[in-house]
């Protein structure tokens, strides 16, 4: 049965913004996971359904082969063997306990792996490898590090970050940030940094360009303006009153988009002189580990000497020889791996779901297998979220559809994300006919031409939930 979700109280829409990402969880089965804080890192793991989870970013991104074997028997050994790259390339193990976390933090120290710490930065994946990066955005996070090194800061937001885009081929530009700095070169001069705060590439506020040593004090001043408002500050809470004394040409900056179309990291890139990179998106965003050491062992039969984790949840295996592209791409799809832009599993976003977390309410993989059979909804331009509850993890941004776990079944979020309240709640018995009658009215109301999201948004929540009331 699909029920409807009723109306949002004034109260609620008052506070839509700072809802309890919760809600929708009873208070007996709410664990520390229930609640947005500080990321998981070795310091700071997350409880989780299965044990404990970490997240980590290695500081140099490229790992040897055998330093991700290495990574992979640690997090069987000290783990549930399960690992996961994040939509922003960073690594987490998870089913971990307490008494495992010293002895897997000594298994990724001995082989070689230094994670991030302190401030995140992030930069491309193929940083210092491909030959169209305008600048290199590993050089200037090294020297961006050493100055933050020598800068005493009171505690800053805990999840800000700073993005550094070379504009290689997969630039970072879809990425929120609270700084970010992209790479740029006027006719005739050197590459320059466009210094910008708050928001993805094309909502950021940006307040000059600069050489990278100028770039870099900017960044630093940045950082103390934030400090001065107070540690949960993020780069969008700068105005420009504030902004102004330190950046007096604010309003003087143009506002055009300054990158290129750039592309995604799954699939073969070819960085020139036989140096081809192949980016595999891992099913989900999760591997066994036993899995990824078996595929590891033939990666190495075909020249791959470096691994990157990358955006999308990728690996990008670096060294592939042409001749063993055949082989290796029937590797990988035995593998469970996505090879291609158009695979529809890239459109899904799942979190752990009931396999890995006491917050969820379902299945999100088992939903994903069966989301495939609806392929009325999967073309192309739709992002549709499984998450387990209301927090999102998988997805905070807007998605075409969410289906979020409550304790009656899914709640149905259309042209939103998981923490915003649902149009209607389905049943989970009725799941399958629900996606019957999902992909039968996109089938009979979409235009000639017009993508499902557009359709889903043209027909609006309401529409989409009285049809699906009437069945």
């Amino acid at each position: 049965m699909v029920v409807n979700a009723g109306p949002m109280t004034e109260e609620a829409e008052h506070n839509a913004d700072q809802r309890d990402p919760a809600r929708l969880i009873p208070s007996s089965v709410q664990s520390p996971s229930s609640v947005r804080g500080a990321c998981p890192s070795l310091a700071a793991p997350m409880h989780t359904g299965d044990g404990l989870l970490v997240r980590f970013r290695p500081s140099d991104p490229a790992l040897s082969i055998q330093q991700i074997r290495q990574l992979a028997e640690a997090a069987a050994c000290h783990g549930n063997g399960l690992l996961e790259i994040t939509s922003r390339g960073s690594l987490q193990i998870r089913g971990l306990r307490e008494e495992t976390l010293s002895a897997l933090e000594a298994d990724i120290a001995a082989a070689g792996i230094v994670p991030d710490s302190g401030i995140v930065i992030e930069i491309p994946s193929l940083s210092g490898l491909d030959p169209t990066e305008l600048s290199s955005a590993g050089v200037m996070a090294e020297n961006l590090k050493r100055a933050i090194a020598g800068m005493p800061l009171p505690a800053l937001a805990p999840k800000l970050s700073i993005v550094i885009d070379g504009r290689d081929r997969i630039g970072l530009g879809s990425l929120p940030a609270d700084i970010r700095l992209t790479a740029t070169r006027r006719e005739g001069g050197d590459p320059e940094w466009i210094v910008a705060v708050g928001g993805a590439s094309r909502m950021d506020r940006r307040l000059a360009i600069l050489p990278n040593e100028r770039a870099i004090s900017a960044t630093v001043e940045i950082l103390r303006l934030l400090a001065e408002i107070g540690p949960r500050a993020r780069g969008r809470d700068l105005s420009i009153d504030r902004l102004r004394p330190s950046f007096p040409d604010i309003e003087m900056i143009e506002m055009t988009d300054p990158g290129r179309a750039v592309a995604s990291p799954i699939g073969l890139h070819d960085l020139g002189s036989g140096n081809l990179v192949f980016g595999l998106r891992l099913p989900y965003g999760q591997i066994h580990s036993a899995e990824l050491i078996a595929f590891l062992d033939r990666a190495e039969e075909w020249g791959v000497y470096e691994v990157r984790p990358a955006l999308e949840h990728c690996l990008m295996l670096v060294g592939m020889r042409p001749e063993a592209l055949a082989s290796a791409k029937l590797a990988a799809a035995n593998f469970g791996f996505s090879m291609s832009t158009d695979d529809p599993r890239n459109h899904i976003h799942t979190c752990a779901g009931t396999r890995g977390c006491a917050s969820a309410f379902y299945d999100t993989k088992a939903f994903a297998a069966r989301l495939l059979t609806a392929s009325g909804l999967l073309d192309g331009s739709t992002s549709i979220h499984l998450s387990g509850c209301s927090k999102g993890c998988a997805r905070p941004a807007r998605a075409s559809l969410a289906f979020v776990g409550a304790p009656m079944g899914y709640g149905l979020v259309v042209n939103g994300s998981a923490s915003d309240a649902p149009v209607a709640y389905i049943h989970e018995n009725d799941l399958k006919s629900a996606l019957d009658d999902l992909s039968r009215l996109v089938l009979n109301e979409k235009g000639a031409g017009e993508s499902v999201d557009a359709c889903l948004t043209r027909l609006g929540s309401d529409y989409i939930a009285s049809a699906l009331r009437q069945g």
